[in-house]
């Protein structure tokens, strides 16, 4: 097992937090994305996305591979099934390794985001609803600013992370950075905040 996958492995003995019933609005879907990682020259890559133009919902937005669940299929499922589907990354290649705290988006989804372990940098072939693929290094190159922001009133602080010539923020940003804690051992639950957010986002609506 390598130093990657041992960190990683925290995962499948780390809780994850999860929303509570009640709490998630009956108008939501169900989604999942999917976390990959894996090693280049030893230092650790993961996988981002930038959503086609063309796209009706969050175009030119930058996530990770991922989507709504098909009838039938559970979390787990449908983030390889989507990974597969958007950028070619075949999920018998995929070692899923556990998640992370329960999340939610603006466009009405409650989230769970997965993790994956590649033996090897992978091969894509985007699909049309990706204009293009990013390979981001977990390393001090990665830069985190903070900015505000406010929604219906409430103000608030936004991690945002410029990469390639992309902003990263939102939802990716959250995850992105939840990953990174986990990695360091950090184990410091965003689960709560999410909720919370979620809870005033629903009193608003």
């Amino acid at each position: 097992m390598t130093p990657l996958q041992q960190a990683l492995a925290q995962l499948s003995v780390r809780p994850a937090f999860q929303f509570p019933e009640q709490a998630v609005p009956n108008n939501f879907g169900r989604a999942a994305v999917l976390i990959l990682f894996w090693e280049e020259h030893g230092i650790t890559q993961t996988l981002l996305t930038v959503r086609a133009a063309h796209l009706r919902s969050f175009a030119g937005q930058v996530c990770f591979p991922g989507g709504r669940l098909d009838p039938g299929e559970d979390f787990a499922q449908a983030a390889l099934r989507e990974t597969e589907e958007e950028v070619g990354i075949n999920r018998g290649d995929v070692e899923l390794m556990g998640r992370l705290d329960d999340a939610w988006s603006g466009g009405g989804y409650l989230m769970q985001p997965w993790v994956g372990y590649l033996a090897r940098a992978p091969q894509t072939q985007p699909n049309i609803e990706v204009a293009r693929v990013l390979t981001l290094q977990i390393d001090d190159s990665l830069k985190v600013n903070q900015e505000a922001r406010e929604h219906r009133g409430i103000q608030y602080q936004e991690s945002v992370i410029d990469h390639d010539g992309e902003r990263i923020f939102g939802l990716t940003a959250d995850l992105l950075l939840e990953a990174v804690d986990m990695l360091e051992q950090k184990n410091q639950s965003r689960g709560v905040t999410r909720l919370d957010s979620l809870r005033r986002f629903t009193a608003l609506a």
